[in-house]
């Protein structure tokens, strides 16, 4: 009993300063969202996530304001499989290494984003994209995602970055009309293409002399 007395002072804050570490511990790894406001887009954006779920559920609008953004690095080497938008509709911009390094990364529904920063899914090995209505696609956006292998460019597509889809396994490409920018090595590393099809006659003189180096690929102006 003395013991205790004579060691009591040091018991409590000590007993006290666990349950808090334990408290932060379980805070950070309750798997959540974390939303913020932007005052310049007057909407909210998606800033980052805790815990380690394989599912995360993004909300359409937080505090009766749209959430139309995935912010820097929101997601950035989380061990997830799918993401879950509300409405894929609302999402305006996914920013740079938002998505990078997700390595199992499988489902997301990006087909009405309209830009996609740098990086944005660089390394996404798993990740499969069938559409695209983006209106810029950063540089290399889509670098490493091996598992891409056919995907559809839609019309408002203006620009196409560096390395965007570099070692990826797409075969064929088709871009469309609006498409005004193919910047230098967009395709590089690209060893299953074997066809681009350009239907747009606004490509920049630069944007033809890069596809023109582009070696065994069939390069077809329509």
């Amino acid at each position: 009993m003395e013991l205790i007395k004579k060691y009591w002072k040091f018991i409590v804050p000590i007993s006290l300063m666990l349950i808090i570490l334990l408290a932060i511990v379980l805070f950070f790894s309750i798997p959540r969202v974390k939303y913020r406001y932007d005052n310049s887009s007057k909407s909210y954006l998606v800033e980052s996530v805790y815990g380690n779920a394989l599912t995360y559920r993004i909300d359409e609008k937080k505090n009766d304001v749209l959430v139309d953004t995935i912010g820097d690095r929101a997601f950035y080497s989380k061990n997830i499989k799918k993401i879950i938008f509300e409405n894929p509709d609302s999402i305006y911009t996914i920013k740079r290494l938002a998505f990078s390094e997700c390595k199992n990364l499988e489902e997301i529904d990006i087909s009405k984003v309209k830009y996609i920063e740098n990086s944005a899914f660089s390394y996404c090995e798993n990740l499969e994209i069938k559409e695209l209505n983006a209106k810029n696609i950063g540089m290399s956006a889509f670098y490493g995602c091996k598992k891409i292998k056919d995907v559809k460019l839609n019309e408002g597509l203006v620009s196409i970055g560096s390395y965007a889809f570099s070692k990826t396994s797409i075969e064929t490409l088709n871009i469309p009309t609006t498409v005004s920018i193919i910047y230098n090595d967009a395709f590089s590393d690209m060893y299953e293409l074997k066809t681009i099809n350009v239907y747009s006659n606004k490509l920049s003189n630069s944007s033809k002399e890069y596809l023109s180096t582009l070696n065994n690929i069939t390069i077809n102006y329509l």
